[in-house]
């Protein structure tokens, strides 16, 4: 993969994350409803996702 490439996905990826930490953020601290458990485990996964994406683009070099 391209160096300008790779640094663009992980812009992305950044940006992403800061996002859905946003998102997970706002969040009410009492999770009461089955909706909202569903809805967090569901922003959990796709952080825990994108984390693996940052840690993946932030060799150096990145085969694809």
């Amino acid at each position: 993969m391209e160096e300008n490439e790779r640094i663009a996905t992980l812009e992305q990826l950044h940006s992403t994350k800061r996002e859905l930490q946003t998102v997970l953020d706002s969040l009410p601290i009492s999770m009461r409803s089955e909706n909202l458990r569903l809805k967090k485990r569901e922003i959990e996964e796709r952080l825990s996702n994108v984390e693996k994406g940052i840690s993946t683009f932030s060799r150096k070099v990145v085969y694809v």
